[in-house]
């Protein structure tokens, strides 16, 4: 079973989601995602799917301590980039964004 965890960024708390830092937990399948999510109490409503990014739940600072200890790696920001474009290589397909495009 491959899980990921990527760096915890810095986000807005909303109604339903109340910290300041959150990070993304991931998978080589959903199948193995959902099972452990299931195994160590990650709500449901924490998943998102079908997003730029791929599938993923999104955790908390303690939850992803959680996930880490029990086997997820945790990866930087450029190894996020490259397992997630590994995982759903329609995400490689996307343009780069450079300064000429920004204009």
């Amino acid at each position: 079973m491959a899980l990921y965890v990527d760096p915890l960024m810095p986000c807005e708390p909303t109604p339903q989601w109340r910290y300041r830092k959150s990070c993304h937990l991931f998978a080589d399948t959903d199948e193995e995602l959902h099972e452990f999510a299931r195994r160590h109490g990650i709500w449901k409503c924490n998943f998102h799917e079908n997003t730029p990014i791929g599938n993923y739940y999104l955790l908390n600072w303690s939850s992803r301590w959680w996930a880490v200890f029990n086997g997820a790696k945790a990866l930087n920001a450029k190894q996020t980039v490259r397992k997630r474009r590994q995982i759903w290589p329609h995400l490689a397909a996307r343009p780069k964004v450079t300064e000429a495009t920004n204009r």
